[in-house]
């Protein structure tokens, strides 16, 4: 039996998690490479946990309106099968992104609503290899821990990839 979906876990930064996450077969690995977030990473640490990296799981470098430089850094230190966009890059700079460093990118969007999604199809889906849907941001770039509407994407059918951000806990 195959499996229907992939699991994205980021903002792993200690050896525990990602051990867990390689345990785990996470399909893809998340470092967060931004110093306002609580996750972010450091590229040293980060270097140290990809010794054990696999095969099995891509490893996705988070990063928030990042200059050449430290994508080219992190490009070189840590060479990461996904570069995730998650700031305020327009179409244009996604597109320049993927062709200066040919890594694929997976483009992170707040969706609020319908026309966001369909908005964010019409910009991005030809240049990104994977939109990620999260929940608007509020304090931070990124959802901020705010469970993804999922109904906004019914009766949906995206031409690229969707990731779709959030997690619902349920308290018993």
């Amino acid at each position: 039996m195959s499996n229907n979906f992939e699991i994205k876990i980021c903002g792993i930064n200690d050896k525990l998690c990602m051990d867990a996450a390689i345990d785990g077969k996470a399909d893809y690995i998340g470092l967060v490479f931004y110093n306002k977030s609580p996750r972010n990473i450091l590229l040293s640490d980060a270097k140290l946990l990809l010794k054990n990296r696999n095969e099995h799981s891509k490893i996705v470098a988070l990063t928030v309106n990042s200059d050449d430089d430290f994508i080219r850094n992190i490009e070189k230190n840590i060479k990461p099968d996904f570069i995730q966009l998650h700031g305020n890059e327009t179409p244009l700079r996604c597109k320049e992104i993927k062709m200066k460093f040919k890594i694929p990118i997976i483009k992170g969007i707040g969706i609020k609503n319908k026309f966001d999604l369909i908005k964010a199809n019409l910009d991005y889906e030809n240049l990104c290899d994977i939109i990620l849907l999260d929940s608007p941001s509020t304090i931070l770039p990124g959802g901020n821990g705010e469970t993804f509407n999922w109904n906004i994407i019914t009766n949906s059918e995206p031409s690229k990839k969707w990731m779709l951000a959030g997690l619902s806990l349920i308290h018993i």
